[in-house]
């Protein structure tokens, strides 16, 4: 028997159709269950799935009789039983069916297939076949575009990625015409699929069309800007470029064959680092992780293994390994995060970890919780239906640990540690597989995988380097890369070296570290001058790893000639780069870097070191304020030591992109700047960072960074530090909805800024202030804050904030209910931007008065501002603001009781939003989207937003807005009561 989902549902015995029935969700449930084939599937998760919102009392003996049905239409006895069968296991339902006997899993195994095949007329033709399987989109007569972005999500990316490495195949065939052909209607369908306008662009050149390559290139990269504000990424920047030059052999970049899965949210979440180099032995270890993969699940929790041991014995390598081996089976993705257990510094408290974690699954920075349940929450909720494995890294202890556990059965969780976190297996079951140095002939097959023949030429030798080295696969490649620098020396030479080492001398808190020091003299005294002086000052670097732009600080020279010498210490095993340009240390040679800088490097080398470096953080800061900014006072900065150009791009984009490579270590670098007395820099920075926040989004993590500020300036009684700090914290305690402590930091910027005499940090701080206040709903109290903001702004010219304030009272007058009153004041607002030339600033009062108008239910009126507003979002390019007025538009349409023009606008909203990853805002537009399917009697659309709704308000919590949607909700499920 075949099972058809790729396209309408079907089943087909001996080629001929099985009619299912006319039950579209018993149609429905069949294909779900076909999708995921072997694996039983909870009841609730169906339930859930099937029903899109909440479910009816009767859902799950509905559900019992779709499968009784199901399995009499689909009797496995009527195919000599063999085939199909659906079994009920625990609480769910399981499908037991051949792989290839469903479209989907041919579709994977085919472009599995594809990727080992050399030939591109081959690879064409197997991906051909792989695409021919697809007849419409997934259950394309039984599920909704939601329960398909649940369930389709990674097929659909597939599906794409297959198509484009097929075209590719045809183009290194030579059907460049035919190739563009067919290429044509998908460029148009996905105009921001980059890689595949790259191929286009290469068939039209290729196909003698250079100046329509050039022409699409242009179409592409002002649609980007107008729709999404970026710029063409690099790849597709490179292929223009080529066909510029009229380049003879031009090939799209990243060419090849190349799957990439993707998960129901969004793009493929694939975090882990590069696996190791020259992977040896485990045998065991590697089955038994993969055996506790494949054993029953339940639906009480994801599964868990724990990977422990000392250090140096090769944890992480042996759980990069493994996950690298087995990602195909996590469809949505993999996460990474280090938990720097037994690092020099403090290990990641849990609130860090899940904020690095948030923002990976695409939640903005300043929608994470600041509380570790409530983050937590939010994390399980990210996971909750996706299959996802997380590898926790050098994880301290349990209670690390536990905050990090996704709460969903699809996912799988590997924690490394050099403890044996018994809890974890006591409590959640968490497998353990304790880790040993390696068996004597593990040890010497590393050897060889590193040295190559010499190791047969000197077996005992070899053997005797592996005993000296513990066995330990740290010590093992640290030493076999000493071996493969001196070609011509016996390995009997290294024995005698490593047992006659100097380091016995220095104190050790363990075995394997003391045997991996002796290892790692050797090394580093074979490295260049150049290269022990960088290897030594990378113990410097706050936080898991160093950019090559922060190397090039720390030895003074350009990021490129940083890259050539940090690589001679990737050869020899000293530190690994797990993602490009980026570098790492074992914590065991970290703190060997850190010792050798104490010894080797002269104090005033120390500190001109850390000086660059912060030097360095200063720099890009001081860019991405000015640049992204520009309105923001900003302190004068003037460098200790000269640093390249090349490490300070002049441009905003690539200064906003080295900084959110380092977004994870900033508060690293402020305390760090803290502890070593350089306070005044600390606070500095801690101040130019929060225009790099104000740009990327506010978040949990800047407050470590502003707390570290606050207590470098009051150190040393900086008045205006100490204002500023207040008035950031308050500003991202506003942000995340702590409305108390929020105002606590902002009056005592106030207060700071108002004994200093500057007017003008105090009118600041009141805008902020009026904000907190209104959010509190303390109308009266956030007027009076707007008030007085205006007249100072007014006193000390600065037209702008005055414009601000006027358009901020508005906004109170609107949440008060005296929307009248507002009017004139938007209005006044709307002059004075005008009088400026503030485009930004007049689409925020046109859209102001568009809201008012609405309000007074002046319907015409408002949707003539709130269109004005609209384009004038767009031509300046703010994309959430552009969101927030079509849902204004939408909600305005809603009340004229036009429902089709209202699904249009609130749609086009959601996606805007969606687009920023602003799930607060997309939660509201998903609700009013609700509200207009329920105008038009469609019950069933209006529920499958309202769950969508509630997904996201579970990542951005507000009270009054829950309030509305339970009351939406409500409406919908009981048509009587709306």
């Amino acid at each position: 028997m075949d099972f058809l989902v790729l396209g309408p549902m079907a089943a087909l015995r001996a080629g001929h159709r099985v009619d299912l029935g006319s039950r579209r969700r018993e149609r429905c449930l069949l294909g779900l269950l076909l999708l995921e084939p072997s694996r039983a599937i909870s009841i609730d998760r169906l339930v859930g799935l099937l029903w899109e919102g909440e479910p009816p009392a009767n859902a799950r003996g509905t559900l019992s009789s779709h499968v009784s049905r199901l399995r009499g239409l689909l009797d496995p006895d009527r195919d000599g039983g063999h085939g199909f069968q659906l079994r009920t296991r625990g609480d769910g339902y399981v499908v037991d069916v051949p792989l290839e006997s469903v479209d989907a899993h041919r579709f994977r195994a085919l472009t599995e297939s594809a990727v080992t095949r050399t030939d591109p007329a081959d690879r064409s033709r197997v991906l051909a076949e792989a695409l021919g399987l697809w007849r419409g989109p997934l259950l394309a007569d039984v599920a909704s575009d939601w329960l398909r972005g649940r369930v389709g999500a990674d097929l659909a990316e597939l599906r794409l990625t297959t198509a484009e490495a097929k075209l590719d195949a045809d183009l290194a065939c030579g059907r460049h015409a035919e190739a563009a052909v067919e290429m044509a209607g998908l460029v148009a369908d996905h105009p921001f699929r980059e890689r595949l306008v790259s191929l286009f662009m290469l068939a039209l050149y290729r196909s003698g069309r250079q100046t329509d390559a050039l022409a699409l290139y242009r179409t592409v990269r002002d649609r980007l800007a107008e729709e999404l504000g970026i710029d063409p990424g690099p790849g597709l920047r490179s292929m223009h470029e080529a066909i510029l030059r009229s380049a003879p052999h031009l090939e799209p970049a990243n060419a090849g064959p190349v799957m990439v899965s993707a998960g129901p949210g969004g793009p493929a979440r694939a975090h882990l680092p590069a696996p190791p180099r020259h992977f040896t032995g485990r045998a065991a270890e590697l089955a038994g992780l993969t055996a506790t993969l494949d054993a029953e699940r339940t639906d009480h929790g994801p599964v868990i293994a724990t990977i422990v041991g000392p250090a140096g014995v090769g944890k992480t390598a042996l759980a990069l390994h493994w996950a690298t081996a087995v990602r195909a089976r996590f469809p949505d993705g993999q996460l990474y995060v280090n938990l720097r257990g037994f690092a020099m510094d403090p290990p990641t408290p849990p609130i860090e970890v899940l904020g690095q974690l948030l923002r990976a699954l695409g939640v903005p920075a300043e929608r994470i919780p600041a509380e570790v349940d409530e983050a937590a929450a939010a994390y399980r909720g990210q996971l909750a239906d996706r299959r996802m494995l997380v590898l926790l890294d050098n994880a301290f202890g349990v209670d690390q640990v536990r905050p990090l556990l996704p709460g969903g059965s699809g996912c799988a969780v590997v924690v490394t540690s050099r403890n044996r976190l018994g809890g974890l297996t006591a409590v959640e079951g968490a497998h353990r597989i304790a880790l040993s140095p390696l068996a004597i002939g593990e040890a010497a097959e590393l050897l060889r995988a590193v040295v190559g023949a010499r190791v047969d030429a000197e077996p005992g030798a070899a053997a005797e380097l592996a005993e000296a080295c513990g066995r330990l696969p740290l010590a093992l490649r640290v030493a076999a890369a000493n071996l493969t620098d001196d070609p011509m020396a016996p390995i009997r030479d290294h024995v005698s070296e490593l047992r006659h080492g100097r380091l016995n001398a220095l104190t050790v808190d363990d075995d394997s570290q003391a045997t991996v020091r002796v290892a790692l003299d050797l090394s580093y005294l074979r490295l260049t001058p150049e290269a022990r002086r960088l290897f030594r000052r990378m113990s410097l670097a706050p936080g898991a790893d160093i950019g090559v732009h922060g190397a090039g600080a720390l030895l003074g020279v350009t990021p490129a000639q940083a890259h050539r010498v940090v690589g001679s210490l990737a050869d020899a095993h000293l530190v690994d780069e797990p993602r490009p340009a980026r570098f790492t240390m074992h914590d065991l040679i970290r703190l060997y870097a850190a010792e050798r800088l104490e010894s080797d490097e002269p104090a005033a080398g120390r500190a001109e070191a850390a000086d660059r470096l912060m030097d360095w953080y200063l720099a890009i800061a001081e860019v991405a304020c000015r640049l992204g900014t520009p309105h923001r006072q900003r302190p004068s900065l003037t460098p200790r030591h000269p640093l390249d150009d090349a490490l300070v791009p002049a441009r905003l984009e690539p200064v906003l992109a080295l900084l959110d490579g380092e977004r994870s270590r900033l508060a690293a670098v402020t305390g760090s700047a803290v502890d070593r007395g350089e306070h005044r820099a600390a606070w500095n920075l801690a101040y130019l960072l929060a225009g790099y926040y104000q740009v990327r989004g506010d978040g949990l993590d800047g407050l470590a960074v502003y707390q570290h500020g606050l207590e470098a300036a009051e150190r040393i009684g900086d008045a205006f530090g100490r204002a500023a700090m207040h008035n950031s914290l308050g500003i991202t305690y506003g942000t995340l909805r702590r409305w108390a402590e929020a105002a606590d930091h902002l009056g005592q910027a106030e207060r700071y800024y108002r004994e200093m005499g500057d007017a003008d940090g105090e009118a600041r701080v009141l805008i902020n202030l009026g904000r907190v206040r209104s959010g509190q709903r303390r109308f009266d109290d956030a007027e009076r804050a707007y008030d007085r903001s205006l007249r100072l702004s007014a006193d000390i010219g600065e037209p702008r904030r005055v414009a601000h304030a006027w358009n901020n009272l508005a906004m109170v007058d609107l949440d008060a209910g005296r929307p009248a009153k507002g009017v004139q004041r938007a209005a006044r607002s709307l002059r004075q931007f005008r009088d400026q030339g503030d485009s930004y600033g007049q689409g925020m009062a046109l859209d102001t008065l568009g809201r008012l108008h609405t309000a007074l239910g002046e319907y015409d009126t408002a949707l003539t501002y709130l269109r004005q507003a609209l384009t004038a979002f767009r031509d300046s390019g703010r994309r959430e603001a552009e969101g927030e007025t079509l849902a204004n538009i939408g909600a305005t349409y809603l009340r004229l009781g036009d429902a089709g023009a209202a699904l249009e606008h609130l749609g086009s909203a959601a996606r805007c939003h969606r687009s920023v990853a602003d799930p607060h805002e997309e939660s509201i537009a998903r609700r009013l989207l609700a509200e207009a399917h329920l105008a038009r009697g469609d019950r069933e659309a209006a529920l499958s937003e309202l769950d969508a709704a509630g997904e996201l308000r579970k990542l951005a919590p507000d009270a009054a807005e829950e309030a509305t949607l339970r009351r939406v909700t409500a409406a919908a499920a009981d048509p009587s009561r709306a």
